[in-house]
């Protein structure tokens, strides 16, 4: 049997973000944001602390769980260090039935047909532009 395509449709459904730099932490321990970072960040270091944005479980759950009521299949967490989360990006995947799979490809083939009469105007114009020039 040869390969066979599958065509999807990808809908992202939710986008979140959990825990500022530390701030999983802080919770966990009740920490309040203004204790001096310098003190927490030894405190940290000394516990054997991640050089990576942490989310603590609970939090991590309750986004899934959230994730799967919008009607998510699929999720992509990532740590995003620049801001120091964790993000959460859900998706629902699905399979195109056969005519969405028909309706994309003639489409595909309209916008190709398209572009190729743009190509075959501008060589016609260019044709004529010569044509009157050299004559």
């Amino acid at each position: 049997m040869g390969k066979q395509n599958i065509y999807i449709r990808t809908k992202n459904l939710l986008d979140e973000s959990r825990g500022e730099e530390g701030q999983a932490l802080r919770n966990y321990f009740n920490v309040p944001d203004e204790d001096d970072d310098e003190v927490w960040n030894e405190v940290i270091d000394t516990k054997g602390g991640s050089n990576y944005p942490l989310c603590n479980i609970d939090d991590a759950i309750k986004v899934l769980q959230e994730a799967k009521e919008k009607g998510c299949n699929f999720v992509h967490i990532f740590a995003h260090e620049d801001h120091g989360e964790i993000n959460f990006e859900g998706y629902l995947i699905e399979k195109l039935t056969d005519e969405e799979v028909a309706e994309y490809k003639a489409e595909l083939q309209k916008k190709e047909l398209e572009r190729q009469q743009r190509v075959l105007d501008r060589e016609k114009a260019e044709f004529e532009r010569l044509k009157n020039k050299f004559g």
